[in-house]
């Protein structure tokens, strides 16, 4: 069963939603629809992939619009391989989407 975000997880998505999609700003692109929260399919902290249906954390989600969420052919949910082999992994996204929060990345090995 899937947990009920907490206020502070869902302030987080709300922040992550608010960016501009991470592919699209990648490629130069001007987005063309909503940004949603993609929750990885990696563990943050081992980096790891996480099996099945399950998924990350509520922090450790990207800002994609819905067509590199959902509609592209090399979406993160169709194809994950392609789809990092064109924007990177995961994790490194991940990174990425919290410099863009100017917030501390909470999975760093010291």
């Amino acid at each position: 069963m899937k947990q009920k975000p907490t206020p502070d997880e869902i302030q987080h998505m709300g922040r992550v939603k608010s960016l501009p999609c991470i592919v699209c700003e990648m490629r130069g692109e001007v987005q063309t629809s909503v940004t949603d929260c993609h929750h990885i399919h990696r563990d943050p902290g081992t980096g790891q992939p996480i099996g099945g249906s399950q998924r990350a954390s509520h922090y450790a989600t990207l800002p994609l619009c819905q067509k590199n969420h959902h509609w592209n052919s090399a979406n993160v949910h169709m194809g994950s391989r392609e789809f990092e082999s064109r924007y990177g992994n995961e994790l490194d996204l991940l990174r990425l989407t919290y410099e863009r929060l100017a917030i501390p990345y909470p999975w760093s090995k010291s």
